[in-house]
């Protein structure tokens, strides 16, 4: 999202049309969280996977040890 605003505040100083300035302000940031949601949509979903995984290791690797005390 910083890439965005950075762009957009370099077109302020460059331009000198307040309306336009607005809108790529606007633009830009509407640009970055799209982004950004999109970045935790897939970091939401690897998490997720990661957890199933690890919960699949954790009980294959416990198997052993519970039927031998069953």
């Amino acid at each position: 999202m910083g890439d965005y605003f950075t762009a957009a505040t370099e077109q302020i100083k460059s331009s000198g049309n307040e309306f336009m300035d607005e809108f790529t302000v606007g633009r830009n940031l509407v640009k970055g969280s799209w982004e950004l949601q999109r970045v935790s949509f897939f970091t939401s979903l690897i998490s997720t996977r990661v957890e199933q995984l690890t919960a699949d290791v954790r009980f294959h690797w416990d198997a052993p040890y519970w039927e031998a005390i069953s």
